[in-house]
């Protein structure tokens, strides 16, 4: 069995605050990609209104990467997604990261990760924190996996989450391109799940950002590759609030 972190940033190099007022609170979780595992760090100016929140030690921090309660010691995908979103917002965002790197959903529906996604959602509640937004990114490890199987995992953690958070909504990448092709089987699963439940939509189709100068190991992000899903995290995620 994995342990929950594998790789740990030193939580003493980090600036701790107090946790904003009224903020915009974005969470994410999956498997690598949604954690801290871009081929590089970003080289970007952090807002001064961008926090992260640590489900582990339940305190917000300014934001830096890597990110804390995520799997990882470089990059994230969401640093660009909350950078547009602080920048044009005009209030506090939090991100809330806590994906772990080659975990399967039936991991996070079934197995230990499911106790992982339960405790995360506890911390959080008990902060008094409230995310608008949840993030799914996996689907890379599950490529061989039949839709029905799947759609069935899957929708069980956007229940589970939904069921603590009722007034969220879910975001769901197209994502299962790592080194083989992608998985047409999830990617319908992935799309049935935004259909068929309230509150899901697709954040972004993943598996259409391609080249080696975005995926320099065919699979993790550049800076290049995670600017461009950051983006269409940003329009999705500002589409959806506007209409919820």
């Amino acid at each position: 069995m994995r342990s929950s972190l594998r790789s740990e940033p030193d939580i003493s190099q980090y600036k701790k605050l107090n946790c904003p007022e009224n903020p915009l609170t974005i969470a994410t979780f999956g498997q690598s990609n949604s954690a801290n595992s871009m081929t590089e760090k970003s080289d970007v100016a952090i807002p001064s209104n961008l926090y992260q929140y640590d489900w582990k030690s339940q305190n917000c921090y300014f934001f830096k990467e890597p990110l804390l309660g995520a799997d990882g010691l470089e990059g994230n995908v969401i640093t660009y997604t909350g950078i547009k979103m602080a920048n044009n917002y005009k209030k506090p965002i939090v991100i809330i990261p806590f994906g772990v790197g080659g975990t399967s959903v039936l991991e996070w529906a079934y197995g230990s990760f499911y106790n992982q996604h339960q405790i995360v959602m506890k911390q959080v509640k008990e902060s008094g924190m409230s995310p608008r937004i949840f993030l799914w990114h996996q689907g890379e490890a599950d490529f061989k996996l039949q839709e029905e199987v799947y759609y069935f995992a899957l929708r069980k953690v956007v229940e589970s989450t939904l069921k603590s958070f009722p007034k969220s909504s879910f975001g769901i990448a197209l994502a299962t391109r790592c080194i083989h092709k992608p998985s047409n089987p999830v990617r319908s699963a992935q799309i049935r799940i935004s259909q068929d439940l309230p509150r899901s939509f697709i954040s972004a189709d993943s598996d259409m950002i391609t080249g080696l100068d975005k995926r320099p190991d065919n699979c993790h992000f550049s800076a290049k590759g995670a600017s461009e899903l950051g983006n269409l995290y940003y329009e999705s995620i500002t589409r959806e609030i506007k209409q919820n």
